[in-house]
């Protein structure tokens, strides 16, 4: 086994592209490792791959993180080719889930060789419907010619298409265990007859510092949208709910956003409503240390984005999930949550739901520093076992 001062770690993670809450965990895991191995060399490769992808390293370098991590260039071909046109496109992800494993994608893989033997591999991951970076751990498997056992994947969350299922087990077959970070995808792989999977929550609280001060309502809402908000229909009356919900919580409803590229619409609707009412603000954090000053000003986080929730779990807030994504009625059950919203309430059930949470403030807050507290422990323990073998 390579010694801990010359070990080297290839970190697969999210390509930060405007994406503060990405950003966030990526520093977590990485600050982790070092914590972990400080002799160690981490080469961070961003992925999935775009058009823009060099607007993400000014992030990443900024982040404050110790000399021994440096950003590499794109390794994988295949990514860069295919990846993030995959979504949305669904003839050219049926093209790699029939072919990847067949002679017609040797050609693409063929350029996805490095020289450098890497004592772990670490995947950050998130909810996709095909866990693409299992794509790049099975190339570079490939291009060693030898197996490696020092894998840490995930905690992920996976949307499971049928379509999906003879592929994800292919890929699933390399790697001798899974990390699964929410209770409902656990129970899917599990029905498809997945085994190498373990349940583990996001590695989103490695940053947990421990239980924050009992404090008073202060009488902020935050509320984080994910960028598909700005396409329906009832937007401008859902946020107004929000608003004419907080004004009568003696609270002011603060607008935000986690993905300044991708939310840029979403953004322009929001300003637009800014004007519409007194007790409105929008702000838009750009980096970890702004996202967090956020939080930490907040009593209530409302939002349909995963990090979103997690992050001001970390931070003390309480929260109030939109569970209309896979992955957010995932924790709504791995937290045993009974007061969620389902992005279909009416404005008095906006009010009643939201009311819920403020006459609850301590009790909830409390539940919440329970679990973090435990799923911190539970991911720190399953991350230093395995960079310790």
């Amino acid at each position: 086994m390579t010694s801990t001062n010359n070990k080297k770690i290839m970190l697969l993670a999210a390509n930060f592209g405007g994406n503060v809450g990405d950003l966030f965990i990526y520093e977590a895991v990485a600050n982790f490792i070092h914590q972990q191995l400080p002799q160690a060399e981490t080469h961070v490769y961003p992925y999935p791959l775009r058009n823009d992808q060099f607007v993400a390293l000014p992030a990443v370098l900024q982040s404050g993180l110790n000399s021994n991590i440096k950003i590499k260039p794109p390794l994988f071909a295949l990514r860069k080719s295919v990846d993030h046109y995959m979504r949305g496109r669904p003839f050219l992800e049926k093209l790699i889930i029939n072919n990847y494993f067949s002679p017609l994608m040797s050609c693409i893989k063929k350029s996805s060789s490095t020289d450098i033997q890497y004592d772990h591999i670490v995947s950050v991951g998130g909810e996709m419907d095909i866990p693409y970076s299992l794509l790049d751990i099975h190339s570079y498997l490939n291009a060693m010619k030898k197996p490696l056992k020092n894998i840490i994947y995930g905690p992920i969350s996976l949307k499971i298409k049928p379509q999906h299922i003879p592929f994800l087990k292919q890929c699933f077959a390399d790697v001798d265990e899974i990390a699964i970070r929410d209770p409902r995808t656990f129970k899917n792989l599990k029905n498809i007859g997945i085994e190498n999977i373990k349940l583990v929550p996001d590695c989103a609280f490695l940053a947990y510092k421990g239980e924050q001060s009992q404090s008073s309502w202060k009488g902020y809402i935050g509320l984080c949208l994910h960028s598909r908000w700005a396409h329906q229909k009832h937007f401008n009356d859902y946020i107004k709910g929000f608003s004419d919900a907080a004004k009568k919580l003696d609270s002011k409803l603060i607008l935000f956003v986690t993905n300044i590229r991708e939310d840029h619409l979403l953004v322009t609707k929001l300003m637009d409503l800014v004007h519409t009412s007194d007790n409105i603000e929008i702000t838009l954090p750009t980096s970890t240390k702004e996202l967090q000053k956020l939080y930490q000003k907040t009593d209530l986080v409302i939002s349909d984005r995963l990090h979103g929730i997690l992050i001001g779990m970390i931070s003390g807030c309480n929260v109030l999930p939109i569970a209309t994504r896979d992955k957010i009625k995932g924790y709504c059950e791995y937290l045993k949550l009974s007061n969620f919203l389902t992005g279909e309430e009416n404005n008095q059930e906006l009010y009643q739901k939201m009311e819920k949470a403020k006459n609850n403030h301590n009790t909830l807050k409390k539940s919440i520093a329970e679990f973090a507290s435990s799923a911190s422990s539970e991911v720190k323990s399953y991350y230093t076992a395995r960079l310790n073998r």
